[in-house]
């Protein structure tokens, strides 16, 4: 089947019959010219997804133009789901090797071969409040660009880009940490790096679509009505932040809806950024954050086997009340 980047075949199988909107049409047409001439029906194939009715089936055709930093990977069928990492390097290098990627911890990791899928996707917020910050986003930079991994744009992440962008950007919540590791780095590297982080992080999506659209990774949260979102400031705030009340949890943080119980999927979600003692774990949705950095523990979902697999903190880098603890590994 072939690809074209800015379509998605849609897999709602609870919607009705659609026609593409002609829109659609004619961008497919010019790049396919040998295609159909009017808009194709979609055809319900029963149980799983749409089907387009044309003269060739194209597996990225989709009824409207989605957002571009929603990317998907519908060819990753299995993968490794890791939650927030923040810095914490010495935890992520042991779940590597609890989950046989050893080998992807080379520094001179080689690139991915052709038709070799990603085996690692990270659910975002690799920066921020822990010990080895540079050496967590390097490992998950190196990965990614040579593909073994993807990540999600995580909103410590995104404060970060717009630091390494001079944008005005308040030091608080662990990005101080971020500056100073990162300017310890020699001078000449530093800017070259910087140059690529940017490249890198700066086209980074919020929320990832893999194994057909069965899974979705997103940062913080998901809804279905954000599959037709065309707001991409609407989208940015849900999949970074999830929904809040717009009021303030006595230690200053946004206080956050539990939307995860109410999502009815059909897809699977597997998110971070609120941090739990274990696994949310929900009919379509799996909060997977269970804070290393403050002293919990750093844990993988294997998908699809949806086994858990964790490495226990070596020690609170950040306390939960705002600050840095007294880490001492």
């Amino acid at each position: 089947m072939r690809t074209h980047h800015a379509w998605r075949l849609c897999l709602h199988t609870r919607r009705p019959r659609f026609q593409v909107p002609a829109s659609a049409v004619a961008s497919w047409q010019q790049e396919f010219p040998s295609g159909c001439d009017r808009p194709p029906a979609v055809e319900r194939l029963p149980g799983t997804a749409y089907l387009l009715g044309m003269s060739e089936t194209y597996d990225s055709l989709e009824r409207q133009p989605l957002h571009h930093r929603i990317h998907y990977h519908y060819d990753v069928t299995r993968c490794d789901v890791i939650g927030d990492v923040h810095g914490c390097y010495d935890e992520l290098a042991e779940l590597f090797v609890r989950l046989g990627h050893e080998d992807l911890l080379a520094p001179d990791v080689p690139s991915a071969p052709p038709g070799r899928m990603p085996r690692v996707v990270f659910v975002g917020d690799i920066v921020d409040r822990g010990n080895r910050i540079v050496e967590a986003l390097s490992l998950v930079h190196r990965l990614c660009v040579r593909g073994h991994a993807l990540t999600v744009l995580g909103n410590h992440d995104d404060r970060f880009v717009r630091w390494l962008r001079g944008r005005p950007v308040e030091i608080q919540h662990g990005l101080g940490e971020t500056v100073e590791q990162f300017e310890a780095i020699e001078p000449a590297l530093r800017e070259r790096w910087r140059d690529e982080l940017l490249e890198f992080m700066g086209l980074l999506p919020w929320s990832v679509h893999l194994d057909g659209g069965r899974l979705i990774v997103a940062h913080a949260a998901w809804h279905a009505e954000l599959h037709n979102e065309r707001s991409g400031d609407r989208l940015r705030a849900y999949t970074m932040y999830g929904p809040t009340t717009g009021q303030q949890t006595p230690e200053g943080y946004p206080e956050r809806i539990d939307w995860a119980p109410h999502f009815l999927g059909p897809e699977l979600v597997v998110f971070g950024h609120q941090v739990y003692d274990a696994p949310y774990w929900h009919d379509y949705a799996i909060g997977i954050d269970t804070g290393c950095v403050f002293g919990g523990a750093l844990t993988a979902l294997r998908y699809p086997s949806m086994e858990i697999v964790s490495v226990p903190s070596r020690g609170a880098r950040w306390l939960r009340r705002g600050g840095r603890a007294d880490y001492r590994g």
